[in-house]
Formats: C-alpha cells, structure tokens, sequence
C-alpha cells in the first residue's frame, strides 16, 4: 500500500432507522417526536423512528453518542422504557434503512465511484448477515439497492445497508468498516478495487453468489490501512459470516445496548472498550432517573 504524505481525514455520521412497538401495535413516531429536528426524531413516513447522532472522525465514539441518545431518551419517554425497539431490514410492514454519511466532497472522489467501493466491501457483506426474508422484502419495497445513495451538501449518503442497530457489536463493526474502506479509497494512491457483486445480487438477496466471493473479498479487506486499527471490531462481522450467522443477537435490542440496567451511568461515562459492558448494572438506576424526570 501507499499512503499519503498528508492523508484526508473525514467525518463519519449515521442515521439509522428503528421501529418502535408494543405487543404487535406500532408506535409512530411521528405521535411522540414534539421537535423531529432532535437527536431522536421521526423519519420521512412518520412512523421510523431515527438515530441522529453527530458525526465524528472515530467511527466507535459515533456508536458511543448513539447509546448516549438512547439512554437520554429512555429515560425521559415512558413511551421508549415500555415499548420494544426493533432494527433489521423490515419489521411488521416497514422497512428499515442504516444510512451512513461521509465527509467527503466530490473534489475528492466522485459519489458513484465511493457508493461503487462500499457495495463491494461493505453493502454486499450485510446481505450475508441480514434475515435474507427481511432483506428481500426490504428491496421489493424499492429499498437497499446496489448504488443507492444520495449527494448531501457535505459528501456522500450511502443508503444500500439495512439498520444495523441490532446490537453495539454490529453497529461498531458496520461504522468501523465503513470508515476503513472510504480512508483506503481516498489515501491509498495504489488502491484499485475489485468488482464482486451485481445489482441482481442485492435486488433478489443472491447471498449464495456473494458468499463464494466472500473469502476474497475479505481479504482485500484486511490489506486495507485502517483494518489494524479497527480489527477488534471488524472481525465481528467475519464471525457471523463464516459462523452463519445474523446480526440478530439472541437477546433483546434493549438488552443488547444495555438499556434495561444502568449503574450511575452520567457519573460513569461509557468508555470505548465498556462498549457493551452493561447488562450487570443495576435495574433501580434508571428506575431513580426516570422518577426525578417526571
């Protein structure tokens, strides 16, 4: 590889979709979000809710301020503490999308080109851990294309991915992953990628095609600058993919965030490498907060 001598840095965001029911009634969010410019508000049908947490440079302090949303809002909204959060590619009639923002204008790297990169290395890989069910209903609904994004004014708005909010593990390794491929596409003057994957391949969910090409194109992965870096992370999504398994994990979404047990968490800021060390934490803590909110 080569990198260069001043390498551009960059800004990673999200805004990943949730869906919030009880028993099997959805809650819209468009009936609980007073201020839809909040950091939790209401996507564009009015019944998703969306995660909008700041962009940073670090991919993991960006699933840090997620969490901080989510504890923030639990803890205010009965509505949240009582209802059951979903993520995933489409739940009870609804789809559900993981965007991800880069930093990173056109002088740069054309949009089409970047959106071509992440197809093959990030968008094709959550095909093979997303319910194959959920994730074709999500493209017959006109959702999660190969070469869906958009051109906001500060980069590029790559929208193929479903909601990878299924658990901090995933959303970490999905960001960190993101953030590894964009840096190699931008700072390495040798990086030439490598074509994997077709529209129909994620149009019809053809995760048997993309799985034949899955060891090479984990290997180009791994040769990348940053992949030492976020490794730890990374890796997650290796585990599933050869372990054949989802991003679902077997416990709740809340549970998976550690959002029913909180031990002093404003005094005891969640630190990268705690990222999901919370489900021994004591369940009258957020019981306490929630009572001096009322």
């Amino acid at each position: 590889m080569s990198l260069k001598k001043n390498p551009i840095s960059f800004l990673i965001g999200t805004d990943p979709e949730l869906l919030l029911m009880k028993g099997r009634k959805t809650l819209p969010a468009r009936r609980y979000c007073f201020n839809n410019d909040d950091e939790l508000g209401s996507d564009g049908n009015g019944v998703t809710w969306e995660l909008r947490p700041e962009p940073d440079k670090n991919p993991l302090v960006v699933v840090n301020r997620m969490r901080d949303i989510m504890v923030r809002k639990i803890t205010t909204k009965n509505i949240l503490w009582d209802g059951e959060w979903h993520s995933g590619s489409y739940t009870n009639g609804f789809p559900l999308g993981g965007h991800i923002h880069f930093g990173i204008k056109e002088n740069i790297i054309k949009p089409s080109i970047l959106a071509d990169i992440l197809d093959n290395y990030l968008g094709a890989i959550t095909l093979l851990i997303e319910n194959k069910q959920q994730g074709y209903r999500r493209r017959s609904a006109g959702y999660g294309f190969m070469g869906d994004y958009r051109k906001p004014p500060h980069g590029l708005e790559y929208r193929t991915p479903s909601s990878y909010l299924t658990s901090p593990y995933v959303s970490s390794a999905i960001l960190c992953l993101a953030k590894t491929i964009a840096f190699e596409a931008i700072n390495n003057r040798q990086f030439s990628f490598n074509s994997y994957v077709h529209g129909y391949d994620f149009t019809y969910m053809q995760t048997e095609t993309i799985l034949k090409n899955f060891p090479l194109i984990w290997d180009d992965i791994t040769k990348m600058i940053l992949y030492q870096k976020y490794k730890l992370y990374i890796d997650v999504i290796y585990f599933l993919v050869t372990n054949k398994l989802s991003w679902f994990p077997t416990s709740s979404f809340k549970q998976s965030w550690g959002l029913v047990k909180f031990d002093n968490w404003s005094q005891n800021k969640m630190k990268l490498n705690t990222i999901w060390a919370r489900y021994t934490q004591s369940l009258g803590e957020i019981q306490t907060r929630k009572t001096r909110n009322t």
